[in-house]
């Protein structure tokens, strides 16, 4: 009997700190959850997402002001399985030509982003009065398969096929806080009808950030979505 009982003590024991252990594990999840140090923005399910799409990734939300890297994620066509007139969204006719603009841009207000969506035409898509010209991306390059830039859906999540690294220089982060925009541009390439560049379609991301101190500035994903 005495050895019964001590058998249940045991049992008793060794359920009860499984228990505790799985309500201290839950417990530091919904901590970390809350008190998350990285930045994700952009991944979330779309049911009809956009000609382009932009995500934004970092394992911590805290950089050296001199060091800031974030992983931009985005997709220059529609998911089109049967490769049927990829670039037909960035078009007006079918001979035209396309190239993609990605900028980078420092606002005082998240709404001031409203001020840079008024391109529609420019001599020089690589000099824009309000925007840092990043790079480009050529029509071979967005249209070719071997480049992924596509994207996937997977349950809840949108899947990103191409991803990069861009660090955005301390030169932007120029109050105490503000916004740094983050935006992808398709341009009809100056033609027969025009000879000036046309804005097509356009994706961006928000980052709002805070100098912590003089060296160190913190950042979020600033969600547009709602």
């Amino acid at each position: 009997m005495k050895g019964l009982k001590e058998k249940t003590i045991k049992t008793i024991v060794i359920v009860g700190l499984v228990v505790v252990f799985i309500i201290g594990t839950i417990i530091a999840g919904i901590v970390m959850f809350i008190k998350r140090d990285d930045i994700k923005g952009g991944f979330g399910y779309d049911l009809t997402p956009e000609a382009i799409m932009m995500g934004v990734k970092s394992n911590k939300n805290t950089f050296k002001v001199d060091d800031v890297n974030v992983e931009l994620y985005y997709s220059l066509y529609e998911n089109d399985e049967e490769g049927e007139r990829r670039k037909y969204s960035y078009i007006q006719e079918l001979q035209d030509q396309v190239v993609f603009g990605m900028y980078m841009s420092n606002i005082n207000n998240s709404y001031d982003v409203l001020d840079l969506i008024d391109i529609y035409e420019c001599e020089d898509y690589k000099k824009l009065s309000k925007e840092t010209f990043i790079k480009e991306i050529t029509e071979e390059e967005a249209f070719d398969t071997e480049y992924s830039y596509g994207y996937s859906h997977v349950f809840d999540r949108m899947l990103y096929k191409h991803h990069e690294t861009i660090n955005i220089p301390k030169e932007f982060f120029k109050k105490e806080e503000g916004f740094i925009v983050i935006r992808l541009v398709s341009f009809i390439t100056p033609n027969e009808r025009s000879d000036k560049y046309l804005a097509m379609k356009y994706a961006y991301i928000i980052l709002n950030y805070e100098y912590i101190d003089e060296n160190t500035v913190k950042l979020e994903f600033e969600d547009t979505s709602n």
